[in-house]
């Protein structure tokens, strides 16, 4: 029988082992926001960030609707030119005030995972299906391996060293929910300064 590989093995243990899943406390009481009373000045600003939230919404909507034809357009020239062999990714569109704007097109397609879908890609790519189409399997363990200590050593002890072979493994980490709050009687001022340089909490915003 061969020999284990140690240092493997204990990775793959340690894998196992550390992988917690986050459990939601279900008797935590939702609390009543607290409110910030602004004083005139940030008050000013505030209805002011709304007045042009709104405005960039509005802005938005316009936008999109007015880009559609030109889209349309730039997308039957783009096949048109194609067919002719002289397919361009991108064009310059000049308006007739000499105001200009980029189209650009992205090499990025979003492929079906859903088999009557895919026949039909086949279909359409023919032999070039398999040279145009990247393929990309995923292998997850259930999550009652992380749970069950049997399972886990069932599964070390079936592939043992030879788990490198075959896994890559990709190890990621994060708060669990409600750190927010917790951090707070965790750690000193300091230490929450300290905290920060290494762990990036998301950006607030205001909506």
């Amino acid at each position: 029988m061969a020999k284990k590989n140690k240092s493997t093995d204990v990775l793959f243990k340690e894998m196992l082992g550390s992988s917690t899943i986050a459990k939601k406390d279900i008797n935590k009481k939702k609390n009543q926001i607290p409110e910030i009373r602004l004083n005139s000045k940030d008050s000013c600003n505030l209805r002011l960030f709304l007045k042009n939230k709104k405005a960039m919404k509005k802005s938005e909507i316009a936008m999109r609707i007015a880009e559609e034809p030109i889209l349309k357009l730039c997308q039957t020239r783009q096949d048109n030119d194609a067919f002719k062999e002289k397919f361009a990714p991108s064009y310059e569109l000049v308006a007739d005030t000499s105001e200009t704007v980029k189209f650009v097109s992205l090499d990025k397609f979003s492929v079906p995972n859903e088999k009557n879908a895919l026949n039909v890609l086949k279909k359409l790519l023919g032999n070039e299906f398999n040279k145009e189409v990247i393929k990309t399997s995923t292998i997850a363990l259930k999550p009652e391996v992380f749970q069950d200590k049997k399972l886990k050593k069932e599964l070390v002890d079936l592939l043992g060293s030879n788990f490198n072979k075959f896994f890559q493994t990709i190890v990621s980490y994060n708060m669990k929910s409600g750190f927010n709050e917790r951090l707070y009687k965790i750690l000193t001022e300091n230490e929450i300064k300290n905290f920060r340089t290494i762990c990036k909490q998301s950006k607030a915003s205001l909506k």
